[in-house]
């Protein structure tokens, strides 16, 4: 779903000379960025709200990880205590920020485009994807009180 604006933010980057470093461009990039945020959080969105569909990160053929559970499938903790033990603890947020930040930077990597650690932080530590992860979290404790 995100495929048109990772090809965006990567051809903007491949457009860049490597000396350029400026405020415009800093503020161009996370432009890009928080669309690639706010589509996967639209995503999440239609997953997560699906009362119905509770438990279904339980099935053996799952292959997501225990965090990816821990956010996409928020209603087994209805029935799963210890998940929602570990859903309420939230280290599996900063779990799913780094997998965000280890996407993108797969997503964007090319042979002239590399990109490292730092990049990754700073995907993983924009303040959109920390809000929209508080956000959804909170409306989530609300609809399920």
């Amino acid at each position: 779903m995100a495929r048109d604006a990772v090809w965006q933010l990567k051809q903007y980057l491949r457009s860049l000379n490597p000396q350029d470093r400026n405020t415009e461009i800093r503020q161009q990039r996370a432009a890009f960025v928080d669309e690639i945020i706010d589509t996967l959080f639209s995503y999440v969105a239609g997953v997560q709200n699906r009362e119905d569909w509770q438990g279904w990160s339980m099935k053996e053929e799952c292959q997501l990880s225990r965090a990816q559970q821990l956010w996409l499938d928020p209603w087994r903790m209805k029935d799963d205590k210890d998940f929602q033990f570990e859903r309420e603890g939230g280290d599996w947020k900063k779990e799913i920020a780094l997998d965000f930040g280890v996407w993108l930077n797969h997503q964007l990597k090319t042979e002239e485009m590399k990109f490292s650690e730092v990049e990754r932080r700073e995907w993983s530590t924009a303040s959109l994807f920390k809000r929209r992860l508080r956000e959804f979290e909170q409306e989530f404790k609300e609809d399920f009180a």
